[in-house]
C-alpha cells in the first residue's frame, strides 16, 4: 500500500512537473519561441521563417505547410493569450488575426484515411470556457479541386461554453465562391475515363453517338424510376453536435460564380440551434434585382416540421417596376406540405399547393388563380390576360389539368379560352382546347405523346368565325377543319395534313381552301390536290416531288384586290416542274399588271423560263420589269436576258433608272468536270446624273468551285474626265485575296454638281491603293495614296471672289497588323503649309491615338480679296499638336497660335492695332486661353479655359480685361470702356456675367439711325408657301448677369438735348427675357423744345425690368430771361414708349399763361386777342405731338400710309389737319380752322419727281400746278 502511494505520487510530480514545465515555457519568450521551433522541427513540410514577441504578443510570419494533395501559405499570424480572464473564469485570447491565407487542397492526391464510424457525432463540448474577443481574417484564398474561395474581410467575437458557441457581431465582407461549371463536371469524367467494353460489339456502341430517341428513352425511364419510390424516405433524429447561436451577423459584397453568377450585396442573420431544433430570427438580403426577408423554424425529429415565411421584392428594369412575393411553407416533411405565393404588383395572383413527398409518384395539388396578367410587365400592355384559373391534381405519373382565362391584346381580338387534359410521363392528352373569339370558336383535339419520339395527332374545327367586327376593312366569314398529324425524332421529322377544308367570304367574296399534303425531311412531298379561291383569283397545286417530280401550279387571279385588301393589280401565270432532283426540268410563265402596295407599284413584270437539265443544263430565262417606283425611287426598266447552256451561255442586263443606268453583257463557259465558270464581261456601261463610265476592253472573270476562288483580269473604267484602272489581275479565295486599284485622272471639275453656286474647284487627283486580305485577319492590309495637281478653289462671296491654290495636296492612308496610319499634306501658294499624322491602333479594341498635326506660317492676308476697299485683316497661324488617348477619350497636347493679328473695317468698333495675338495650349482633355487685342488707345486681355474631361459636360470660360478701351459708333457714339467679364459655357447654359465701367463717352445724334428702329411687333415672315415661319428658339440658353457703371464725364447731344449722365445699370437675361435694372440721372444740361433752350432741373431714367425705362425729367425757362418771380418749364413723366408731357409753372397759372411764360418770358397781351388765339394753337399743337403714333397705327389699319395729325398757320388762321397717302403718288389733306371751325380739303398728285398738281376745294376752289425747286 505505501508502494502504491509513492508510485501514485510519484506520478503526480511527474505530471506536474511536466505542466509546469511546459507552463513555462509557454510563459516565457524564450521558451516559447524554442517551443515552436521544436514543433517546426518534428512535424515534416512545415516551416516558419520568423517568430516574434511572447505569448501575450506573439507573431509568426512566412508559415508554410505542404502535404501530399494539401499546401497552405500564411503570410502572418498574431496571438494574444490572457490565460484567465480579468471579469469570469474563462479562457481569453484577445486577439487571434491571420493576414493571407493561400490554401490549395486537391482531393484526388490526398492520402487515403482510415474508414470513419458510421455513427452520428451527436455532442462536442469544449472542457473549459473559451472567449476570443477579436477573431480577424484578412484576404483567404482556398482552392478545392476546381473551387474557389475568396475573402477580403472577416471579423468577430466567439464565446464557446460547454456545448454552445456564440459568434458576436460577425462582420464579414468581400466572399466570392467560384464553382465549376455544371457541363464542365458532366463532361470530364467521359473525358479522363473512357468507356470500356469486354467485346467489339459492345465497343462499338459505346462509340456510337447517342441519338435522339434513345435518349428521351433513357430520360423516360429515368423518369419512371425517379417517381417510383418517395422523393423522400424516412428521416431519423438529427442532433446537432454544438449549439450555434449568431448574433447580428452583416455581410456585404458576396458572389457566387458558376452556372448562374449571384451577386448578394448585403446580408443580415440572426439564427440558433438547439439540440433538434433550428430558429431563424431574422435573414434580410439585398440583390441586384431586388431583396428579401425571411424567418422561420424547423425540428429535425419526428415528423420534420417546418414553417418558413419569406417577403421579397424583385425589381428587374424596364421589364418589371415593382413585384412583392410572400412565401409561406408548412406542415411536416414526412408528411404533408402546404406552399402558398401571394403575388401584388405587376403581377397579381395566388397560388396554392399541397404535396407529400414521402409517397411515390409525388401527389400533387395545385390551384393558380390571377384576376390580372399583362405583357409586358410594366407600362402599357400589349397583352391581357383576365380571370385565369389553373387546377392541377393527381401525380406527377398521372394527371388531371384545367385552365380558363380571358385575353385582349391590341393587335389580336379578344378571345375566352378553355383547356381540359390529362397526362402523365408519357404522353398529354388534349381532351378540349376552346376559343371563343371573332363570334365563333375554334376548338382542338389531339394528343402529344414523347415516349419515343414527339409525335401529334390533332383536329382544330372553325365555326363562325366573322371578322368584321375587329377588322371592318377585312370582313370574313368561315368555318372549316384541319387535321394534321405528325412527328419529330432527332433530325428526322414527318407531317402529314389528310384534310384542309376552310369556306366562306372575304370581302362579300367567296373563299375556299381545300386539299391535302404529306412531307418528311428528306423532301419527298406529296401534294394529292391543294385549291384556293379568292373571289375570281384561283391558286391550284398538284402533284408529287418524290423520286419523280411532276408538279404544276397555275394561279389566275385578275384582281388581288379581292382577297388582299392592301394589294392590286392582275397575276396569272403557270409553273411545271418535272424530271428529279438530279435532272431537274422548269417551265414557268408569269405575267403581273398594275401591282400596287402602299407606296410601291410596278406597271408590269414578266417572267418567261424554261431550264432543262440532262447531260448539261440548257435553256432561257426572260425577266422584264417596267415602271417600278416606289418613294422617290423610279425604275424605268429592267430587262434581264440569260440563254443557252453549260458550254455556251449569254447573259444581259439593260437598267434604266433614276439615278442610276446602264448595260451589262456577260458570255460564260462552265466546265463541270473541273467546276470552273469562265466568263467575259463587255459592252459594259454604267451611267448616273453627272458621270459615265464604260468598260474600256472585254475583261475575263474565272470562278473555280473546288478551289473557291475567283480571278479577275486588269482593265480599266473610263470617263471623259477621269480614269480608274485595276493594273494587276484580282485573286480572291474563301482564305485570301489582294486588289490594286490606280487613279490616273480625276478631274476635280466632276465634282460641280456637289458643289453649291458660288463654289468652284479646279485640278485633278492622281492615287494609287492595293489591299490584300487573309481569313486569318479580321482585318485586311491596305494602302491608299491620293495626289492632288493644280488643285484651286474658288469661293465667291458677295461677287468678290477667294482664291485658295494649293503648291502640294497629299493623302497617304495605311492599314495594317490592327493599326491605321493616316498622312496628310497641305501646301497653299505664297502661304503656309498644314500637316498632320495620325496612326490608330488596336481598331478592334481600344483604339489608341498617337500622332501630330502641325501648321506652319499660314496668312490671313489671302480673305483681304472679298473684303471692302477701306478692310483689312492680318495674322499668321501656326499649331503643333500631338495627339494621344483613344476614340472614346482622345488627348491633345501642344498649342495653336494666332500673331499679328488685326482687323480693321468701318464696322468693327474698334481700330484694332499689331501685333495682337492669340495662345491656346492645350493638355490632354484640357485647354487654356492667353491673348492680347491691342486698340490705338489700350488693350483688352483674354484670359480662358476649358474642360472636357466628361465629353457630355464640357466647360469653356473665358473672361477679358481693359482699361479705357476706344469703342467708336460713327457718327454717333464714342466712349471708352473698361471691361472685366467673364463669359461662361455649358453644355446646357451660357452665362456672361461682370462688369464694364464707362469712365467716358460723347454721344452726339440728330435722327434715329435707322438700323436701331425696331421692326414693328405686328410683322409675320412667310417661307416660300406663303406660311408663317415659327420663329426659332435659341438652342441655347443665355444668362446675363452685368452691372455698368456710368462715369463722371459722359455727355449726351440728342435731339435737342445736352445733358451729362451718370448712374448705374444692371443687365438681366433669363428664361424669361432681358431686364434692366439702374437708373440714370442728369444733374445739368439743357434741352431745346418749343424754340427755346431750357435747362435740365432734374433728370431720372429708373429701369425695372423692362428695357424701356421710366421718364422724369423736368426742364425750365432760362430765370434770367423770364420775369422776376415766376417759373415755367415742362416735365416728362411715365414710360418711354407713352411719355406724358406736361407744362408748369410757379406759381400756378392757366396753361395759356404758363405756356407764354416758357416761350416768351412774360404774360399774355390780355389787350390783344392774337396773343390768346397764337397760345390757343400752340397747346392744341402739344396734344397733336403726343398722339402722332396712335394715328399712323389708325392709318396702317386702313390702308392709308404716312397717315398723320398735323396743325397749319398762325393765330386765327390755325387750322388742324389730317393728311396721309392713298397711293404713292396721291396725297389727300383735310383741314378744319381751329376758331371758325371751316374746313379745307386739298387733293396733289405727283407727275414727275418736283412736279405736283394740286386741286383745293373750301370756301373757294382752286386748280395749281407747282414746282419744287432745290436751292
Amino acid at each position: 500500500m505505501r508502494r502504491i502511494k509513492k508510485f501514485t505520487l510519484a506520478f503526480f510530480l511527474v505530471v506536474l512537473l511536466l505542466c509546469g514545465t511546459l507552463w513555462g515555457l509557454i510563459r516565457t519568450t524564450g521558451g516559447l519561441h524554442f517551443l515552436i521551433k521544436n514543433i517546426v522541427y518534428w512535424v515534416p513540410g512545415l516551416s516558419i521563417q520568423n517568430i516574434e514577441g511572447k505569448s501575450n504578443d506573439l507573431t509568426l510570419k512566412g508559415i508554410q505547410y505542404q502535404m501530399p494533395g494539401f499546401e497552405v501559405k500564411v503570410k502572418e499570424i498574431h496571438l494574444a493569450l490572457h490565460f484567465f480572464c480579468q471579469t469570469s473564469l474563462k479562457f481569453c485570447i484577445d486577439d487571434f488575426t491571420l493576414n493571407d491565407l493561400d490554401m490549395v487542397i486537391e482531393t484526388q492526391k490526398l492520402p487515403s484515411t482510415e474508414k470513419v464510424s458510421d455513427q452520428p457525432f451527436t455532442d462536442l463540448r469544449i472542457p473549459y470556457p473559451l472567449f476570443l474577443k477579436n477573431l480577424r481574417l484578412t484576404n483567404l484564398n482556398v482552392t478545392i479541386d476546381d473551387t474557389h474561395i475568396s475573402l477580403a474581410h472577416f471579423r468577430t467575437q466567439a464565446d464557446w461554453q460547454g456545448r454552445t458557441l456564440s459568434l458576436i457581431s460577425p462582420q464579414l465582407s468581400g466572399l466570392l465562391v467560384s464553382l465549376p461549371k455544371a457541363l464542365e463536371k458532366l463532361q470530364a469524367p467521359a473525358l479522363i475515363h473512357p468507356a470500356k467494353s469486354n467485346d467489339q460489339t459492345s465497343s462499338t456502341e459505346a462509340k456510337r453517338p447517342l441519338t435522339n430517341s434513345s435518349f428521351k428513352k433513357n430520360i423516360h425511364q429515368d423518369l419512371l424510376d425517379f417517381f417510383a419510390q418517395p422523393l423522400l424516405t424516412a428521416l431519423p433524429d438529427f442532433h446537432f453536435p454544438l449549439n450555434i447561436q449568431i448574433k447580428k451577423l452583416t455581410a456585404e459584397q458576396l458572389r457566387i460564380v458558376g452556372d448562374t453568377d449571384i451577386v448578394i450585396h448585403s446580408l443580415q442573420l440572426e439564427a440558433k440551434s438547439d439540440n433538434q431544433h433550428l430558429q431563424l430570427d431574422k435573414l434580410k438580403v439585398s440583390l441586384p434585382f431586388g431583396s428579401f426577408s425571411a424567418h422561420g423554424e424547423a425540428t429535425f425529429a419526428d415528423q420534420w416540421p417546418i414553417a418558413l415565411k419569406i417577403d421579397s421584392l424583385i425589381k428587374i428594369p424596364p421589364l418589371l417596376k415593382e413585384e412583392k412575393i410572400q412565401f409561406n411553407l408548412t406542415g411536416e416533411l414526412q408528411k404533408q406540405l402546404k406552399f402558398t405565393a401571394d403575388f401584388s404588383g405587376s403581377i397579381s395572383a395566388q397560388l396554392n399547393a399541397t404535396t407529400t413527398l414521402s409517397k411515390s409518384g409525388l401527389p400533387l395539388t395545385m390551384t393558380l388563380i390571377s384576376s390580372q396578367l399583362q405583357w409586358p410587365l410594366k407600362g402599357d400592355p400589349e397583352y391581357k390576360i383576365n380571370n385565369l384559373q389553373l387546377q392541377l391534381n393527381g401525380r406527377a405519373t398521372d394527371y388531371a389539368l384545367s385552365l380558363t382565362g380571358k385575353m385582349k391584346s391590341a393587335d389580336l381580338p379578344p378571345a375566352e379560352f378553355s383547356l381540359d387534359g390529362k397526362g402523365n410521363l408519357q404522353q398529354f392528352h388534349i381532351i378540349l382546347l376552346r376559343l371563343k373569339l371573332l363570334q365563333g370558336q375554334a376548338d382542338l383535339l389531339g394528343m402529344i405523346d414523347w415516349s419515343k419520339a414527339i409525335s401529334w395527332n390533332s383536329v382544330l374545327t372553325l365555326k363562325g368565325i366573322d371578322t368584321k367586327k375587329q377588322w371592318p376593312e377585312w370582313p370574313a366569314q368561315f368555318n372549316g377543319k384541319i387535321s394534321t398529324r405528325g412527328s419529330i425524332d432527332g433530325e428526322r421529322w414527318q407531317l402529314q395534313i389528310p384534310d384542309v377544308l376552310l369556306e366562306g367570304e372575304v370581302q362579300n367574296k367567296p373563299f375556299k381552301v381545300s386539299g391535302s399534303l404529306k412531307g418528311d425531311r428528306s423532301g419527298q412531298w406529296k401534294i394529292s390536290s391543294f385549291n384556293m379561291a379568292f373571289g375570281n383569283n384561283k391558286l391550284n397545286i398538284k402533284g408529287d416531288l418524290t423520286h419523280q417530280w411532276s408538279l404544276d401550279v397555275n394561279i389566275d387571279a385578275p384582281k388581288l384586290q379581292d382577297g388582299l385588301p392592301s394589294v392590286a393589280g392582275q397575276l396569272k401565270g403557270a409553273l411545271k416542274l418535272r424530271g428529279d432532283l438530279t435532272k431537274p426540268q422548269l417551265e414557268a410563265h408569269f405575267i403581273a399588271n398594275q401591282l400596287k402596295w402602299k407606296n410601291f407599284s410596278i406597271h408590269q413584270i414578266k417572267l418567261d423560263a424554261n431550264l432543262h437539265s440532262l447531260d448539261h443544263i440548257k435553256g432561257q430565262l426572260v425577266l422584264q420589269v417596267e415602271k417600278l417606283k416606289q418613294s422617290d425611287f423610279m425604275l424605268h426598266h429592267l430587262m434581264f436576258n440569260a440563254k443557252g447552256t453549260e458550254k455556251q451561255h449569254q447573259l444581259a442586263l439593260q437598267l434604266k433608272s433614276e439615278p442610276l443606268s446602264g448595260n451589262f453583257a456577260l458570255k460564260g463557259d462552265f466546265n463541270r468536270q473541273k467546276q470552273i465558270w469562265d466568263l467575259k464581261l463587255n459592252k459594259t456601261d454604267i451611267r448616273t446624273l453627272s458621270w459615265n463610265w464604260h468598260l474600256n476592253h472585254p475583261t475575263g472573270i474565272k470562278y473555280f468551285h473546288h478551289a473557291q476562288k475567283v480571278t479577275i483580269q486588269p482593265h480599266c473604267w473610263e470617263n471623259i474626265q477621269a480614269k480608274l484602272c485595276l493594273p494587276d489581275m484580282i485573286e480572291a479565295t474563301k482564305s485570301a485575296g489582294q486588289l490594286r486599284m490606280q487613279l490616273n485622272r480625276f478631274d476635280l471639275a466632276m465634282l460641280k454638281p456637289f458643289l453649291s453656286s458660288g463654289t468652284a474647284i479646279f485640278g485633278n487627283i492622281t492615287g494609287d491603293a492595293q489591299m490584300k486580305w487573309t481569313a486569318e485577319d479580321h482585318l485586311p492590309t491596305a494602302q491608299l495614296s491620293l495626289v492632288g495637281h493644280d488643285v484651286k478653289i474658288r469661293q465667291n462671296i458677295e461677287d468678290n471672289p477667294l482664291n485658295i491654290v494649293f503648291n502640294n495636296l497629299k493623302l497617304g492612308v495605311q492599314l495594317s497588323h490592327h493599326q491605321a496610319q493616316i498622312n496628310t499634306l497641305i501646301s497653299l501658294k505664297n502661304n503656309g503649309q498644314m500637316q498632320g499624322d495620325l496612326k490608330i491602333s488596336d481598331l478592334q479594341g481600344k483604339r489608341t491615338l498617337s500622332g501630330k498635326i502641325d501648321i506652319d506660317q499660314i496668312s490671313l492676308e489671302p480673305i483681304n480679296t472679298v473684303l471692302d476697299k477701306n478692310e483689312t485683316i492680318t495674322g499668321v497661324l501656326n499649331s503643333h499638336l500631338d495627339m494621344s488617348g483613344n476614340s472614346k477619350n482622345p488627348l491633345l497636347y501642344g498649342d495653336i497660335s494666332l500673331n499679328h493679328f488685326a482687323i480693321n473695317g468701318s464696322w468693327m468698333p474698334v481700330n484694332m492695332a499689331s501685333p495682337s495675338h492669340l495662345l491656346i495650349n492645350f493638355k490632354g482633355t484640357k485647354s487654356t486661353l492667353k491673348g492680347v487685342i491691342a486698340t490705338e488707345k489700350s488693350q483688352i486681355n483674354l484670359l480662358g479655359n476649358a474642360n472636357w474631361d466628361h465629353i457630355d459636360d464640357w466647360r469653356a470660360n473665358i473672361s477679358a480685361k481693359g482699361d479705357q478701351i476706344r469703342v467708336t459708333f460713327p457718327p454717333i457714339v464714342k466712349l471708352d470702356i473698361s471691361p472685366d467679364i467673364l463669359f461662361e459655357a455649358r453644355p446646357k447654359l451660357l452665362t456672361l456675367k461682370g462688369l464694364i465701367e464707362v469712365p467716358w463717352a460723347r454721344i452726339k445724334a440728330e435722327k434715329i439711325p435707322p438700323n436701331v428702329v425696331d421692326v414693328s411687333s405686328y410683322k409675320v415672315m412667310l417661307n416660300d408657301q406663303l406660311q408663317p415661319i415659327i420663329p426659332q428658339k435659341t438652342a441655347i440658353p443665355i444668362n446675363t448677369h452685368l452691372n455698368i457703371q456710368i462715369g463722371k464725364d459722359v455727355e449726351l447731344d440728342a435731339f435737342g438735348l445736352k445733358a451729362q449722365l451718370q448712374g448705374t445699370l444692371k443687365v438681366q437675361q433669363d428664361q424669361y427675357g432681358m431686364g434692366l435694372q439702374g437708373q440714370i440721372n442728369t444733374s445739368s444740361g439743357s434741352f431745346h423744345a418749343y424754340g427755346q433752350d431750357l435747362l435740365v432741373k432734374k433728370g431720372h431714367l429708373i429701369f425695372s425690368g423692362p428695357t424701356k425705362p421710366f421718364l422724369n425729367i423736368e426742364a425750365i425757362r432760362n430765370p434770367e430771361n423770364i420775369t422776376p418771380g415766376y417759373t415755367a418749364g415742362i416735365r416728362v413723366t411715365g414710360n418711354a414708349n407713352a411719355p406724358k408731357i406736361e407744362i408748369f409753372s410757379d406759381p400756378v397759372l392757366s396753361q395759356q399763361e404758363a405756356l407764354s411764360y416758357l416761350l416768351r418770358g412774360e404774360a399774355i397781351d390780355q389787350s390783344s386777342g392774337t396773343d390768346s388765339s397764337l397760345m390757343t394753337s400752340m397747346l392744341i399743337n402739344i396734344g397733336i405731338l403726343q398722339t402722332g403714333n396712335l394715328i399712323g397705327e389708325i392709318g396702317g389699319a386702313f390702308g392709308i400710309s404716312r397717315l398723320t395729325l398735323d396743325t397749319q398757320g398762325v393765330g386765327n388762321d390755325s387750322q388742324v389737319v389730317v393728311s396721309g397717302y392713298l397711293n404713292k403718288n396721291l396725297q389727300l389733306k383735310y383741314g378744319v380752322d381751329i376758331f371758325d371751325s371751316l374746313a379745307t380739303l386739298t387733293l396733289r398728285y405727283q407727275l414727275m419727281p418736283r412736279l405736283y398738281l394740286e386741286a383745293i376745294s373750301g370756301i373757294g376752289q382752286a386748280l395749281d400746278l407747282l414746282y419744287q425747286f432745290g436751292f
